[in-house]
């Protein structure tokens, strides 16, 4: 194999693991999909871009963005890495999950129909 071709080929070793880690490090989904949903909150104490969010103690995800939305609320913005969709009728919640750490805690709802991505 001629110089040329191993050098490329280390490059691009390289590079992909470089962005694998990258995903992995912001928890970004590695190669499963994930969709994002919604909330509207009149406060969110302490929540940046960023704070996980969990599902019975599993992370699930993590916020996206926040923004203010209609009538002074506050809509925050996160992807979910769900193997199924979330329920209708499920409400997240502000919540400190440690000593220093707050994010979305997320209750399931019983609902057979699912949220759908943007939702």
């Amino acid at each position: 194999m001629k110089n040329e071709i191993k050098v490329a080929l280390t490059i691009f070793a390289a590079l992909l693991i470089g962005f694998l880690g990258y995903r992995y490090m912001t928890g970004a989904a590695m190669f499963g999909t994930s969709y994002q949903v919604y909330s509207l909150y009149d406060r969110v104490d302490g929540i940046e871009s960023g704070a996980p969010v969990v599902i019975q103690g599993i992370k699930v995800g993590e916020v996206s963005s926040l923004s203010f939305g209609r009538n002074d609320s506050i809509r925050v913005v996160y992807s979910l890495s769900l193997p199924d969709y979330l329920p209708e009728g499920s409400v997240a919640y502000i919540r400190s999950l440690n000593l220093f750490e707050k994010g979305i805690v997320i209750e399931r709802g019983s609902s057979t129909e699912k949220v759908r991505s943007g939702g």
